[in-house]
């Protein structure tokens, strides 16, 4: 289907045209797994057409104040709560954080942040300014 860009739904003898597009990630290093004979050679190819790699949160610390701004944001939204401030300290532990993973980590530290009002005294600004 990825090459043609036709299939046939099982059981119909009627072909399809499709444009499909596929993202694809992990965290594995699919040309070795290719050379280990894990991983199929065809579908590396059809898939490496145009790689993006994005380096693990640990190596990009300056991009954490604004994926916490967004996330706190967004569940303080959900949680009809109205948190404008994390405090410094927070902030200061979660830059220090070794972040084993990428953004799904973060969005799970943040989403309990929305649950504790805080007095924006000593406290980073979730304002884009």
């Amino acid at each position: 289907m990825l090459q043609e860009q036709e299939f046939e739904r099982l059981g119909s003898n009627r072909t399809q045209r499709v444009d499909v597009r596929v993202v694809a990630a992990t965290n594995q290093d699919l040309s070795k797994r290719v050379a280990e004979r894990a991983f199929r050679s065809d579908l590396f190819y059809r898939l490496n057409v145009f790689p993006i790699q994005i380096p693990a949160l640990r190596e990009r610390a300056e991009d954490l104040p604004l994926l916490v701004r967004y996330f706190v944001q967004r569940f303080s939204r959900q949680l009809n709560k109205d948190v404008e401030y994390i405090p410094a300290d927070a902030m200061e532990a979660l830059t220090q954080y070794s972040w084993p993973g990428k953004r799904p980590r973060t969005r799970e530290t943040s989403s309990s942040a929305p649950s504790f009002s805080l007095p924006a005294k000593n406290c980073a600004s979730l304002s884009q300014n």
